[in-house]
């Protein structure tokens, strides 16, 4: 009897199982309401959408729920978000106004337009009858004005972002204390200067976890003495203006505090003591240009174990710093140009066996290195911009980036990379850079596959560049700039594929540019032969480089003409600046490592980082190339920087010089251009540098902002006219053509001054007889043809003779 009631039990259980899954996949899903689809036409009727994102949204599609953005309840068919926010990257923001019809949503919880442009109008009052609202996202979307008080009733509201554009005020923050709901607020750049109640308003919100107020123009910390917000895990103040530290006792009392960043321009006095309480504390940010900043009391930051980023950057610190302060930070230390002075305290390497990550960078410490081969757990060590002499030390295996340039280390390298020879090597960064290391480049590199970046740049290297470092297979970046390192390069170069950089300008290098260069390296952004003495022509295979962000030749023995092809070259093309673009690798303390890369631009060489995603760069300048300046090369409309300077290029200038659109530099002197400027070259509104000198340009100067703010230098050794030239143009100077193109079409084209040669032509006439030549010119056609012509040719070859003796 048992075993048929356990048998009806579990058919019962089948029955029920496959009626859930019917239910599930079957013809359960409800289409949107047809109100709250009215409600979205709506909507979209006031918004501005110029790259037509909201396509989908037609009012032939009657279910919504399908549209880009929406989302919408499966069982209702409610709309419940609506996602709009735009990807930084693209420029397909909307604008407009918002519709009212947005109060139609009754359900919907989750709004977000962040990173649109409306266009300056006010945060509509409207958004606080959306009472339902627990997400409401508006950053850096074009609204200005004050924050409407009406937000109030949003007392469901869990995420609140208004943050990241200038222009939005409040008068007061009392509006904020009923949404008691709140756990993340972000008002950063919101003017809060009026609002002296911030904290006290903050104080009230229990379930606070994140508060943003980056440079809110606070300045002020009011009393308080017991701290409610407790859940507060992330309090981020930087750039405000702070007379003093925390004050408040109360504050002190925030033991789920993590992240506490309060870098400020104002601090004058020392930390207070009740830092020491904030036991959870991981991240402690102070980051301070040229603010004193007095001792801290023993113990203060020594008793917080879990910090792992301690960052005093840019402060002045008047005292000492003794093993107490830090014995238990045994995870990150950031002392960055923090104007520590002396040699680095023996207490500092003992402590190293337990800390991670080490930054004293961009101080004034001097001595000597020890070796640290018995430090097992550091994996980060940044000693650079500092005054450290003697040997390059060796390193535990543990150490994965090792930054020591710009010292005054000395001596060879081969002990620190042949050392243990059949030990492979974990490093992934090593900047060696600027210092005065000598001898040969070791050929000890074939264990060191991890290596990612390799900066020996500004050294006494000599010799060939090892076969070895072609075994690299993983290497990005590799600069050897500012050396004396000759030969070539070496074919096991091919295996690099992953370069993203590669400079070795500055040196002595022989022979051609390698046709592999181009083949090879797909994910190259910045080439850097400047300065060697490769020979022969540009190859076409450069043109296969379509992320080259820079391609700089400079002042080498290069010939030929630039291939047409280099269009190809896309990220030229058209320029992505969009957020995280950086050229950048993994690292220990930020999580990226971002290239750094010494260009010229505008004549100068200046050091380029965390801008240089926006440089796009094109110097041949100092070779001897020749042939005209190919017009594709205007194709290149995100290019900042041309430089073909001190070559023997002719012909005119590319009319399309004006697609130039993004150039700021351009450099064509030293060559023998002649012709017009090109009109199209008054439209290049950002151009800020520009020599055309030394040519053999004519005609007046075109009219524009930029042009006649130059210095007249930039248009010397030519036969131009007009501002800013002193001489002005009194007859327009007719285009100019070859003398060749002259004899062959016999066309009445020269390109001298149309003044110069009708004198020259009259003193002739004057010579053979005025009316001895006027007579036939009357009478025969053809005459006076053969007549003219003879004369212009004249004029012509005189005008040559007298300038090249002059």
């Amino acid at each position: 009897m048992s075993e048929v009631v356990a048998l009806l039990f579990l058919k019962l259980l089948l029955a029920i199982a496959t009626i859930n899954i019917s239910f599930c996949n079957g013809s359960s899903y409800v289409a949107c309401m047809g109100s709250e689809r009215e409600a979205l036409l709506r909507f979209k009727q006031d918004l501005i959408d110029p790259s037509n994102r909201l396509a989908s949204w037609i009012g032939d599609e009657e279910d919504c729920c399908t549209w880009a953005g929406v989302v919408c309840d499966n069982f209702t068919g409610h709309v419940r978000m609506l996602q709009l926010r735009n990807n930084p990257s693209q420029i397909s923001m909307l604008g407009g106004k918002i519709s009212p019809s947005l109060l139609h949503l009754k359900h919907l919880v989750y709004l977000d337009l962040s990173f649109n442009d409306f266009g300056g109008i006010q945060i509509p009052p409207f958004l606080g009858s959306m009472v339902n609202l627990s997400y409401l996202d508006l950053s850096s979307a074009g609204f200005l004005g004050m924050i409407p008080h009406q937000l109030a009733n949003l007392s469901n509201l869990q995420h609140l972002v208004t943050s990241k554009y200038l222009g939005l005020y409040a008068e007061n923050l009392r509006w904020l204390s009923g949404l008691s709901s709140l756990e993340h607020l972000d008002l950063s750049n919101v003017d809060l200067s009026r609002a002296s109640d911030w904290l006290l308003v903050m104080n009230t919100l229990p379930s606070l976890v994140l508060l943003r107020l980056s440079g809110c123009r606070l300045s002020y910390f009011p009393p308080l003495s017991v701290a409610n917000f407790s859940s507060l895990a992330h309090l981020i103040s930087p750039n405000n203006q702070f007379q003093s530290f925390l004050e408040p006792i109360g504050f002190f009392g925030l033991h789920n505090l993590v992240s506490l960043d309060l870098r400020n321009k104002q601090f004058r006095r020392q930390i207070p003591d009740g830092v020491q309480n904030l036991t959870s504390l991981r991240h402690l940010y102070f980051v301070q240009p040229t603010i004193l900043i007095l001792p801290f009391p023993n113990g203060s930051i020594g008793e917080l174990s879990t910090l792992r980023v301690v960052d005093l950057s840019l402060n002045r610190l008047n005292g000492t710093l003794t093993q107490i302060h830090f014995s238990n930070l045994t995870r990150l230390l950031d002392f960055k140009a923090s104007g520590i002075v002396g040699t680095i305290p023996t207490w500092v390497w003992k402590n190293l066996s337990q800390i991670n990550y080490l930054n004293l960078s961009h101080n004034y410490i001097h001595g000597e290195i020890p070796n640290l081969t018995d430090v097992s757990q550091l994996e980060s060590l940044d000693l650079s911009f500092n005054n450290l002499s003697g040997p390059l030390p060796l390193v535990s295996f543990s150490v994965y980036a090792l930054d020591l340039s710009s010292n005054s280390l000395s001596g060879s390298i081969s002990h620190f990379l042949c050392d243990g020879i059949n030990q492979l090597k974990g490093m992934r960064i090593l900047k060696l850079g600027e210092n005065h290391f000598s001898g040969e480049i070791p050929d000890c590199w074939m264990n060191w596959q991890d290596l990612l970046v390799l900066n020996l740049a500004n050294n006494n290297f000599t010799g060939n560049i090892p076969i070895s470092l072609g075994m690299l297979s993983s290497l990005q970046s590799l600069n050897l700039r500012k050396n004396s390192l000759s030969g070539q390069i070496p074919v096991s170069f091919q295996n690099c594929t992953k370069l993203v950089m590669l400079d070795i300008g500055e040196n002595q290098f022989v022979g051609n540019v390698p046709t592999w260069i181009g083949i090879r390296f797909s994910s190259l952004m910045i080439l850097n032969l400047r300065s060697n003495k490769f020979r022969g022509v540009l190859p076409n295979q450069l043109c296969g480089l379509t992320s080259l962000h820079v391609l700089d030749l400079a002042d080498n023995h290069l010939s030929g003409s630039i291939p047409k092809c280099i269009s190809n070259i896309s990220s030229m093309v058209t320029a992505n600046f969009s957020i995280g673009t950086d050229i950048q690798y993994p690292s220990v303390s930020t999580g990226k490592y971002i290239e750094d890369a010494l260009l010229v631009l505008k004549g100068k060489a200046v050091e380029y980082n965390t801008i240089l995603k926006l440089i796009r760069l094109i110097d041949l300048s100092k070779n001897k190339f020749s042939g005209e300046i190919p017009s594709e090369i205007m194709n290149l409309r995100a290019l900042v920087s041309l430089d073909l300077s001190c070559n023997s290029f002719t012909g005119r200038i590319p009319k399309s010089i004006g697609a130039l659109e993004s150039i700021l530099s351009i450099d064509f002197s030293a060559n023998q251009l002649y012709g017009e400027i090109p009109q199209s070259i008054s439209s290049l509104t950002f151009l800020s540098h520009l020599n055309l000198s030394n040519n053999k340009l004519s005609g007046k100067i075109p009219l524009s902002t930029q042009l006649q703010s130059f210095d007249p230098s930039s248009f010397a050794g030519n036969r131009l006219c007009g501002s800013p030239l002193p001489n002005n143009c009194f007859v327009a100077a007719p285009a100019p053509q070859n003398e060749s193109e002259d004899d062959i079409d016999g066309n009445d084209d020269g390109d001298e001054d149309e003044v110069n040669w009708f004198y020259v032509s009259l003193a002739l006439g004057f010579v053979v007889g005025f009316w001895l030549v006027m007579g036939p010119l009357l009478v025969s056609r053809k005459w006076r043809y053969r007549y003219y012509h003879f004369l212009d040719r004249l004029g012509n070859k005189i005008f040559w003779v007298v300038r090249k003796c002059w």
